[in-house]
């Protein structure tokens, strides 16, 4: 499967994973959801302020969000002349990704391949919004993430 990730880290001073382990992690979301066509996703590292202004201005929620997605909008037809799928984009906070992850006692760089995991998957038209579509969504993830090593994260500690 080919998989190409562009990032643009707006972050200051906090960890964020390099293109080769988001292409991993990407990969596995993409067998993870039976997915095998040539994909590119887009994502962007920002601080909390960056991601509150986009979370009030595309979600009307007052506060930073550690992870958003934006499925690509462009028509089926022209991108059915693309070599790669362009997914959407991915927006991770870093600041909130480390600050939960050391709140929750886990690696900086499991709680990342779950933010990152969880946006590919909203990309692909996964939700969470009903009761049902949050347990399948999780299991997915879980899964996904057991395939890479990492502990199921919804774990409580």
């Amino acid at each position: 499967m080919k998989v190409k990730v562009e990032i643009s880290d707006h972050s200051t001073g906090h960890w964020v994973p390099n293109d080769k382990l988001c292409r991993n992690w990407i990969e596995h979301a993409m067998r993870g959801a039976n997915r095998e066509s040539p994909v590119t996703v887009s994502l962007c590292f920002v601080d909390a302020g960056e991601s509150e202004q986009l979370n009030r201005r595309y979600r009307d929620r007052q506060y930073p969000a550690d992870v958003l997605s934006f499925p690509s909008a462009m028509p089926a037809a022209l991108r059915e002349q693309l070599d790669s799928e362009p997914l959407g984009d991915i927006v991770v906070c870093a600041e909130l990704a480390q600050r939960e992850a050391l709140s929750r006692d886990k690696p900086v760089d499991h709680h990342w391949a779950h933010l990152v995991i969880h946006g590919c998957l909203h990309l692909l038209g996964y939700d969470h919004a009903a009761h049902k579509d949050a347990a399948d969504m999780e299991k997915i993830e879980i899964e996904i993430l057991r395939n890479l090593g990492i502990p199921d994260p919804y774990l409580v500690s």
